[in-house]
């Protein structure tokens, strides 16, 4: 049996770690678009910072869903 190099395993944990990442972030996204919807109001796709700005744009300063 060959044993993988310590680099192979680095880069496949890197790899493994960053696409459960990837997952969650979109998991809290959809959540979030699913609560906007609950409200009637529609939200594009976007992701990260993007993301953070169009929710702040689209529900304002005082909407409950900020709190």
């Amino acid at each position: 049996m060959k044993v993988k190099s310590e680099e192979s395993q680095k880069i496949r944990a890197i790899l493994v770690a960053r696409f459960r990442l990837v997952t969650i972030r979109r998991d809290i996204e959809n959540q979030v678009r699913s609560l906007i919807k609950e409200y009637g109001l529609l939200f594009p796709c976007a992701i990260g910072l993007q993301f953070r700005h169009q929710v702040h744009e689209l529900l304002g300063d005082d909407h409950q869903l900020l709190s």
